[in-house]
């Protein structure tokens, strides 16, 4: 009797725990129904698109900018999103729209929305493509998102002068933002930017700032900057045009001082920073000047300049490096020791006019003689 007891209990047990079993996996099931239904409500491409034009209807760039499944980064913002729907869709004045479905395939979903200015039908229109990614939503589903490629441009990347920095919408760059240096140039990357026309401006000491606009598509750009500024394109400021002018002030007179005490041009060097480029030459040309006009009978004994009168501009320089043009005008008086036929020495005087053009090269943090008409342009003087 006691056997059949024990047996009765057994059954028992095992018929409550079929019983949980049963009742979990019909929780089970019921949570799955639960979640298939939710996914379905919330993630399918209709109920996507639906949020989508519910918050751009709403002016809610937030809420676009979530649907859009964008990463929020320097350049692509909520803010910024607005800012571009209001420029090309005027988005704040529109009231209606019509979605229709356009297409389906495996994976992928179109819809057409059109939108109504009160009763004027919106220039603006979009055909939004929605597809199904190999993200998860409620561990379950693969997540339905709008493609966004075409409100995006990527890989953008903007060219300055070496030593450049540079502010784009407003926004400034770091260095650790430089994608690509060379010997005169910087590439900053701004990665990922909406569509439409930006603004920036590049900064160099010793120049004024330069600013310009540049406009992008939805594409990837690569390495091809969608702007460009090069040395030409920047104007030197007030101060550099002083330092310039002050150089050449300088050198003139050092020239001619140089050569009339017959110093060699190796002493002038220590005086004068001159490019190694074009160093040679005006060597060659400092010594033809000396033998022709200082160690001769008849020659050059000194010289009064005047008042040096200066005009500045940037110039395009053969190794693209940051160039400066001065021209320069300055009276003087020449004094000459004229010997005659008969031996006889007479100092004379001449006045005149020098006018002479320089450049001067930016590098290493100050500016080089690169080229000057001064070397070969001589003052004029009685030779006999």
């Amino acid at each position: 009797m006691a056997s059949k007891k024990y047996k009765s209990e057994q059954v028992k047990d095992v018929s409550a725990l079929v019983k949980v079993f049963f009742t979990l996996g019909v929780l089970a099931v019921l949570l799955f129904i639960g979640l298939y239904i939710y996914a379905r409500v919330n993630n399918s491409p209709s109920a996507v698109v639906d949020e989508y034009v519910s918050g751009f209807m709403a002016k809610s760039p937030s809420r676009i900018f979530r649907t859009l499944n964008l990463a929020n980064t320097k350049f692509v913002t909520p803010d910024k999103l607005d800012t571009l729907l209001e420029s090309i869709a005027d988005y704040d004045k529109i009231t209606s729209y019509s979605l229709v479905k356009t297409g389906e395939e495996e994976g992928k979903v179109s819809y057409q929305i059109n939108y109504m200015m009160g009763r004027l039908e919106s220039p603006f229109s979009q055909t939004l493509t929605l597809r199904e990614t190999d993200e998860t939503y409620l561990l379950f589903f693969n997540k339905w998102v709008i493609d966004s490629s075409s409100f995006i441009a990527s890989q953008v990347t903007l060219r300055v002068p070496v030593g450049a920095t540079l502010r784009v919408d407003d926004v400034p760059l770091s260095k650790g933002q430089i994608r690509k240096t060379t010997d005169k140039t910087i590439d900053y990357e701004m990665g990922d930017m909406f569509i439409g026309e930006h603004t920036f401006e590049a900064q160099l000491d010793g120049f004024r700032s330069y600013k310009g606009t540049f406009t992008l598509e939805g594409k990837n750009y690569g390495d091809e900057p969608v702007a460009t500024v090069a040395t030409n394109m920047l104007a030197p400021d007030g101060e550099s045009q002083m330092i310039v002018k002050k150089l050449v002030a300088r050198i003139v007179p050092m020239l001619y001082e140089s050569m009339l005490q017959r110093r060699s041009f190796d002493y002038f060097l220590k005086e004068v920073a001159i490019e190694a480029e074009t160093r040679e030459g005006l060597r060659l040309r400092y010594e033809k000047m000396r033998q022709k006009h200082i160690d001769t009978r008849t020659h050059l004994t000194y010289v009064e300049f005047g008042e040096f009168d200066s005009k500045v501009k940037s110039t395009i320089s053969t190794d693209d490096c940051y160039a400066l043009c001065v021209d320069t005008r300055v009276p003087y008086k020449a004094y000459s020791t004229v010997v005659d036929y008969e031996e006889r020495p007479r100092l004379e005087k001449k006045h005149g006019k020098l006018k002479i053009r320089s450049i001067f090269h930016y590098s290493s943090g100050q500016w080089w003689l690169y080229e000057s008409e001064a070397f070969g342009r001589f003052v004029k003087y009685i030779k006999e």
